[in-house]
């Protein structure tokens, strides 16, 4: 089986990851892997996310408009975390970017801290890869699976 770490933050983008993840379900050889799958572990969860990362073959990045959660002894987010350590890794990348236009619900929005490390690392994430672009959550999948 091919493991493809599915990354992102959660409180925007679920639709979106969910789409994904049963668009990977579709395909012979292939499983989704997910913070939200890990189930209880006696572990940080920064710790199982690098952890998965680390034994995924191929790496799953989407990348909207909010920067997301953090462990408390760090401001990088999760979802920062997951990629440095595929980077880290040597995985394959395949990264997924949203529109600078695309709306999120005004309870979901973050302060301007975490908006200026967002903007930085979708800057840091579309110098070192050729990203694609999605509006829509059927349409990021298709796009993951091709």
């Amino acid at each position: 089986m091919i493991k493809v770490f599915v990354s992102s933050t959660g409180k925007d983008l679920q639709r979106y990851r969910d789409a994904v993840c049963r668009a990977i379900a579709r395909l012979d050889g292939f499983v989704s892997v997910r913070m939200e799958d890990f189930g209880a572990r006696d572990e940080m969860p920064l710790a199982v996310c690098l952890s998965e990362v680390a034994a995924a073959d191929l790496f799953v990045g989407i990348t909207g408009q909010c920067y997301g959660s953090h462990p408390p002894d760090s401001l990088t987010s999760f979802t920062e975390h997951e990629y440095d350590a595929a980077v880290a890794a040597g995985k394959p990348r395949l990264m997924f970017v949203a529109p600078h236009d695309f709306a999120v619900p005004a309870n979901l929005r973050e302060g301007e801290e975490e908006h200026r490390r967002q903007q930085d690392f979708r800057r840091r994430v579309t110098t070192e890869r050729v990203v694609a672009p999605f509006d829509a959550p059927e349409q990021l999948a298709v796009g993951v699976v091709a």
